[in-house]
């Protein structure tokens, strides 16, 4: 599955032929959250999303 699913666009951030697990969406900017583990040296980490490889938003750009 490649078509317009998160595998084959432009923003996600892992392996087309992955037909597993999780991978970034990078269409957006990465979102901050507490971080409450104290071995951090900051209070706030920040991620992207995590889709799957068959998942799609509806903002969808071809990979060049």
């Amino acid at each position: 599955m490649n078509g317009q699913s998160c595998a084959g666009c432009l923003f996600w951030n892992g392996e087309a032929d992955a037909k597993w697990g999780d991978a970034e969406c990078r269409i957006r900017a990465p979102r901050a959250y507490p971080q409450s583990d104290p071995s951090y040296a900051s209070s706030v980490i920040t991620v992207w999303p995590e889709t799957r490889y068959s998942d799609w938003c509806g903002e969808w750009r071809a990979k060049p």
